[in-house]
Parts: structure tokens; C-alpha cells; sequence
């Protein structure tokens, strides 16, 4: 069965300062990226929404163009973004964008290893993440 890497790795926007911290010295650094909403921020070695979103939309654009179904493993943030994409159709996002975006990731939720399924064509839709195939007692929420 054929395969390909794209860049659907999980959203790193802390950067270098991810591994340098514990998780109680990252929050007021994470809280203070999403509340900043600038598209081209950046800490050192990190993403900004600028990436982010453009990766997304990377994401989009080939998915809408293979034929048949495809099957991606990624990070629940990043697959929040795909869903953004399809849904609002921005391409590179602005500061008010960025907050409505935090919100709809703070309520659309992807449990780990849920299925999002995406269609195509001449209406482009998105269906919540199930996680109807996985035995009871092995769901966990995702971010």
C-alpha cells in the first residue's frame, strides 16, 4: 500500500523552551503565546499560527486532491487546525482569527486516537472525532 510523510506533526509553538521547563514554568509561557495571537510570533526553534495555519492549509489543499481514502495520523491541535481550515477556509491568520480559532479548540475537542472524518468535492464538510472503534476504558480527551 503506497504511503507519504507530509508536515502534520503536532504544533510546536514553545519551541526549545519545551524541554527546558517543567509544565508549571510552560503555562504562563503557552497562556501568553495564545493570548499574544500574533501570526508571526515565535519562540526560539518554535512554530508561530502563521505556520501553523500554513501547514494546515498545505494539509488541505492535498488532501482535496488525492483520490480515495486516505488515511493521517497526527496531534489533536493540528487536526483542530485542518477542521479550522475547511471550516473558515483562512489561509493566513490574523489576530482576531487566532482568538476565534483558541475558542473553537477549547470546544471542539479529539480524543486521543479518535477518527475525524473529512469530506471533499463539491461540498467540504467535517465530522467530529469518534472513538466508536476503540474498546471502553481506552478513551482519554486530547489537549
Amino acid at each position: 500500500m503506497p504511503y507519504q510523510e507530509w508536515q502534520v506533526e503536532e504544533f510546536t509553538y514553545l519551541g526549545e523552551l519545551r524541554g527546558m521547563t517543567t509544565p508549571e514554568e510552560r503555562r504562563p509561557l503557552a497562556m501568553a503565546f495564545w493570548e499574544r495571537a500574533d501570526p508571526d510570533f515565535r519562540y526560539p526553534g518554535g512554530e508561530s499560527f502563521g505556520d501553523l495555519f500554513a501547514r494546515a492549509h498545505a494539509c488541505v489543499e492535498g488532501l482535496a486532491v488525492t483520490d480515495g481514502f486516505v488515511a493521517m495520523f497526527t496531534h489533536g491541535l493540528f487536526m483542530r487546525a485542518v477542521a479550522w481550515v475547511m471550516l473558515t477556509g483562512v489561509t493566513g491568520p490574523t489576530h482576531d482569527e487566532i482568538l476565534l480559532f483558541r475558542r473553537f479548540v477549547q470546544t471542539y475537542t479529539t480524543p486521543n486516537a479518535c477518527i475525524v472524518e473529512l469530506g471533499f468535492g463539491a461540498r467540504r464538510s467535517v465530522r467530529a472525532g469518534t472513538t466508536t472503534h476503540l474498546p471502553a476504558g481506552l478513551v482519554s480527551d486530547g489537549f
